[in-house]
């Protein structure tokens, strides 16, 4: 089932017993396991290589009985933490879980604390960014609000 959201469209209803429910690797209605970029593991990823760079689950669609990205302008060369930055800013995927089953599912170490903070920071700048780069041509109301929030993420770094 497909939900309309007034500023992202069309959005996948997440909803109990939903598809993402049904397809996570858990139960919990994540899809994020199953969604894996084109052409690398999950080894390779982390020393870099291709991310989606908006990994969300609007942004993967069902498919049989796995999940593939879709809307890949943000996809650039980055460590995969790049992708699990953005998963772990919505709260319906706790940080905790998402980074340990990361490491548990890719062999890997946990990733760092500090490492994921400096990531929110620059994700919070990268959206900063493209809400005034959109602000004339869909919503006036992002300038206002893109300015104010770099305003507060610029005196937080000076602090």
């Amino acid at each position: 089932m497909v939900r309309h959201d007034r500023r992202h469209g069309a959005v996948p209803d997440r909803a109990a017993g939903g598809p993402w429910r049904d397809r996570s690797r858990n139960g919990s209605g994540t899809p994020w396991p199953l969604c894996t970029p084109p052409g690398r593991g999950g080894r390779d990823r982390l020393r870099g290589g291709l991310v989606h760079g908006d990994a969300q689950p609007r942004n993967a669609m069902a498919v049989g009985g796995s999940a593939v990205w879709i809307d890949f302008e943000e996809s650039c060369r980055g460590p995969y933490a790049w992708d699990l930055a953005c998963l772990t800013t919505n709260p319906d995927h706790p940080v905790g879980r998402v980074l340990d089953s990361y490491a548990e599912a890719s062999g890997t170490e946990r990733i760092p604390s500090g490492v994921m903070a400096h990531l929110w920071a620059l994700r919070d700048l990268q959206g900063i960014t493209w809400m005034l780069a959109i602000r004339d041509e869909r919503e006036p109301w992002f300038g206002a609000e893109a300015s104010e929030r770099l305003a507060e993420l610029l005196a937080a770094d000076d602090s």
